[in-house]
């Protein structure tokens, strides 16, 4: 990315800059301001030193002049905007750019995510990156999380919950990634996240069902949406407890240097 839009940069120079971007984030996340190009003047003399660069001229000024170049100036506002967002190469975001194009043109997934809602269905509700919190009555911690989409239907009552998923492996093999990636404690969390969201307060709530589907493209951009039934949603919901237990015991004991079964010697050879 940093090839494609400054080109005349030198990696040197690159790195410098990337290095103050570090001093600027931590003023934003440490104290609550904004630290502009022109106020890291000695993080950049230090640099410079270190690097020994332009340390033949004579005076900091002149080296100063060296990196507060219009195109240097450029390229920190472009790192300073990228802060909250993954940058990524053209051919990336063009192969991201046709999966959405598919996953827009397949009848099935249109159908789950609500895109086809018209203005008569007046009883479905639609949520996109719906962020939820939820406090813990019983433990030190909440849980919260960003539904990537969720559709309310309030005739049918049911809750779709859609979690959109890519894969680099074979679209057959998603079941495989489910336990190797912990997508079921996910699944978990999001039941529990948009049920005491939108199912708190409606009436005849133990009416109500929820529905979570992984709706998976793989590499080959083929599409599956994966439905999780009753039967395993409900033995993920027991072994979530577990999963609750231990990381209570990480956050109450403040041990995260090992996992739970090292840390407490349950394993032996």
């Amino acid at each position: 990315m940093m090839i494609t839009l400054f080109p005349c940069l030198a990696s040197f120079l690159v790195i410098i800059l990337e290095k103050l971007l570090i001093i600027f984030s931590e003023f934003i996340l440490d104290m609550k301001i904004i630290l502009y190009f022109y106020k890291t003047t000695q993080q950049i003399y230090s640099h410079l030193l270190t690097a020994n660069l332009y340390q033949n001229l004579k005076t900091d000024q002149q080296r100063l002049d060296k990196i507060l170049t219009d195109e240097h100036k450029e390229y920190f506002e472009f790192l300073k905007k990228s802060l909250d967002k993954s940058v990524v190469d053209e051919p990336t975001l063009n192969g991201c750019k046709a999966q959405v194009e598919i996953l827009k043109n397949n009848k099935e997934v249109r159908a789950l995510l609500g895109l086809d809602k018209s203005e008569e269905d007046t009883h479905i509700e639609t949520y996109n990156e719906l962020h939820i919190r939820v406090d813990h009555d019983k433990l030190p911690f909440g849980l919260h999380g960003v539904l990537d989409n969720v559709v309310v239907d309030n005739e049918a009552q049911i809750i779709f919950i859609n979690d959109l998923k890519t894969t680099g492996k074979s679209i057959q093999d998603f079941p495989d990634a489910v336990e190797y990636y912990k997508y079921w404690i996910q699944a978990v969390i999001y039941t529990i996240l948009a049920s005491d969201k939108l199912l708190k307060d409606k009436p005849q709530k133990q009416n109500w069902r929820v529905q979570v589907t992984f709706i998976v493209i793989d590499k080959y951009n083929l599409v599956y949406p994966f439905q999780v039934s009753e039967e395993s949603m409900s033995q993920w919901k027991s072994d979530f407890r577990s999963v609750l237990q231990v990381a209570q015991w990480h956050y109450t004991q403040k041990r995260y240097d090992l996992p739970y079964d090292l840390a407490v010697g349950n394993v032996k050879l």
